[in-house]
């Protein structure tokens, strides 16, 4: 049995061929966007995951940003007005121990009315003395003893005015050194006040300053990850794109069912010509339909092309915009700029200022310790008016017993009788000079315990100041570490912050190359669609051919084959096309087929 083959059988191989081809190479390029396009999803959030954790690094708590700066500053602030506080209790307990000093400078006053006293009733001993030995004098050989007696009480009389007037001196001499323990008391506090009054006050400037950076910093970087999110509107429009492999699909479907309901026609079969005008007819019309479909899938895939081509672009233009602009903020946060300290400088000069109150508070028992040095001093010379009053002491011992062995000279001797007034005056100049002597002791006495208090209140303040100092040195130490470890953290956040992680990048890449295929599968649809068209134009000659040789102007095909074949079709706009090249109604239903994701 031979038959009429209006399309030869190689024809309808290689067209077949070349559709199933068109499917394979659109699904493979399609599946690899398609594959691409989820971990272009996940680097995005990924991203956006990382750069959330950068930013609660810098503002949340628990990181080492502005919670960190505030743990800092809640610390430094305790610490300083801890010690500020503890600092000030010890001045004002130094300045009541110098109060006890400066009463018992006071009473030099009344050592000084003593030895006054004393040197008066000496001089006048002396002049009893000298008076006695007139007398012993005119006595002859009766009053020699007695004038032993009054030469030896002249003599003491005179070395004990020059001890008062040295102890007078050395009196003057304490009072001009307290004068300058209590100038020294006076500097210490003057510069302790100078010290603590300024404690703390860059620091926290600086901290303020830092805060405010910080908060600026959170404030763009949250701004710019608002403003990535515009990238997700790029992505969607891909993602659509990526969809249109299943209309692709379904559309080439459609022209292999058309193309495979062309038949050949048997040899001598009743109504031979009019079937095969019919066939040529359906050909035109199925070849047709092919190319129009085919001219589609060409203009959807370089649509498709553009749209990923134009989609990366914005995608790479805002990464590159928002990239730019953390580069210069961050470089101008981190380094300064516009004669603003960037972050780093302002952090290394708070780490500076922790390291000047420490070199301060330092300061404070070497300070006191001057003043425990003046003290020991000034204490030294009130022990020495000590053993001055008590060689007076001693002195006066004396005084008594030549008193004594005046006494029992005048009994002795009768032509000494007229000197028992003498003797007693004597006396009673021994027994003041004595009691002045006693009082000065006294007063010297407690002036000496005044003042070892003071020394002792001295050196436990220092002892305490010493501990202190210990103390907040380890406490602003620990800061220091702390503030250091901060710098190094903020500065190494913000310059490793980024919304768009590497992979992010190498998937818009790869994304642009398969894309770049798209454009070669399109000109490879429109290939195939120019051989549809050459098909028809051959079945179209062919068929007018045949219409001439019968002598037929015009033929209306007698059978509705492509008319049921298009009930098959799943995409509406198809069945219209055909309906309107094979000159047919179709029903109305959606203007679109089932689109799957895959």
């Amino acid at each position: 049995m031979f038959f009429v083959k209006v399309l030869n059988d190689a024809s309808k191989t290689d067209l077949q061929k070349k559709l199933t081809d068109l499917i394979n190479d659109t699904e493979v390029t399609y599946t690899s966007l398609a594959e691409i396009y989820p971990k272009l999803l996940e680097e995005v959030n990924n991203g956006f995951a990382r750069s959330d954790q950068q930013i609660s690094l810098i503002a949340a708590e628990g990181g080492n940003g502005l919670d960190a700066l505030h743990m800092i500053m809640d610390k430094a602030r305790l610490c300083i007005e801890n010690a500020h506080s503890s600092f000030n209790d010890l001045s004002t307990e130094d300045a009541r121990l110098l109060n006890i000093l400066k009463e018992s400078i006071g009473r030099l006053d009344i050592l000084e009315e003593l030895i006054n006293s004393i040197t008066f009733n000496t001089e006048e001993m002396e002049l009893i003395s000298l008076n006695a030995m007139v007398v012993a004098l005119k006595a002859g050989h009766e009053g020699g003893g007695f004038s032993h007696v009054t030469d030896e009480l002249r003599r003491i009389s005179g070395r004990t005015i020059n001890d008062a007037k040295l102890l007078t001196q050395e009196g003057k001499q304490i009072q001009a050194y307290f004068e300058e323990v209590q100038t020294t008391a006076d500097t210490i506090s003057s510069q302790q006040d100078a010290i603590f009054s300024r404690f703390g006050m860059k620091l926290f400037e600086h901290f303020k300053t830092i805060e405010d950076r910080l908060t600026a910093i959170v404030n763009f970087f949250t701004e710019l990850r608002s403003r990535a999110e515009d990238i997700q509107n790029s992505l969607y429009t891909i993602m659509e794109a990526i969809q249109a492999q299943d209309l692709i699909r379904q559309t080439i479907d459609h022209i292999k069912l058309t193309l495979e309901k062309v038949q050949d026609i048997e040899e001598h079969s009743t109504d031979q010509e009019n079937l095969i005008l019919d066939e040529y007819t359906f050909l035109e019309q199925v070849a047709n339909l092919g190319a129009f479909l085919l001219e589609n899938i060409s203009g959807t895939i370089l649509e498709n092309h553009e749209t990923f081509l134009s989609g990366i672009h914005k995608i790479r233009q805002t990464v590159e915009k928002i990239e730019n602009e953390r580069d210069s903020f961050v470089t101008r946060q981190i380094e300064g700029g516009n004669y603003e300290r960037g972050i780093s400088q302002l952090l290394m000069e708070s780490e500076e200022e922790l390291g000047i109150m420490l070199r301060d508070t330092r300061k404070v028992p070497k300070l006191k310790q001057t003043m425990r040095t003046a003290n020991s001093s000034f204490i030294g010379r009130i022990q020495g008016l000590e053993e001055g009053f008590q060689s007076f002491a001693n002195q006066i011992g004396r005084f008594r017993n030549i008193n004594i062995a005046a006494r029992i000279e005048v009994a002795k001797r009768q032509i000494l009788k007229g000197m028992e007034a003498t003797v007693h005056e004597m006396r009673e100049l021994t027994d003041s000079i004595f009691s002045s002597v006693e009082q000065a002791l006294g007063t010297t006495t407690e002036f000496i315990e005044s003042a070892q208090e003071a020394e002792t209140g001295f050196k436990a303040s220092y002892r305490k100041e010493t501990d202190l100092v210990e103390t907040f040195t380890s406490d602003i130490q620990q800061l220091y570490g702390k503030l250091k470890d901060t710098n190094d953290e903020i500065v190494s956040t913000m310059r490793g912050f980024s919304l768009f992680t590497y992979q992010f990048r190498e998937l818009c890449d790869v994304t642009e190359h398969s894309a770049e295929n798209l454009r070669a599968l399109s000109m490879k649809a429109r290939g195939i669609m120019e051989l549809f068209e050459k098909t028809a134009r051959n079945a179209a000659a062919r068929k007018e051919q045949i219409m001439k040789e019968r002598g037929i102007e015009t033929w209306e095909i007698h059978e509705q084959r492509l008319q049921e074949t298009v009930q098959e079709f799943t995409i509406y706009a198809h069945k219209a096309r055909a309906g309107e090249i094979a000159g047919f109604t179709v029903e109305e239903g959606t203007t679109e087929g089932d689109v799957t994701f895959f």
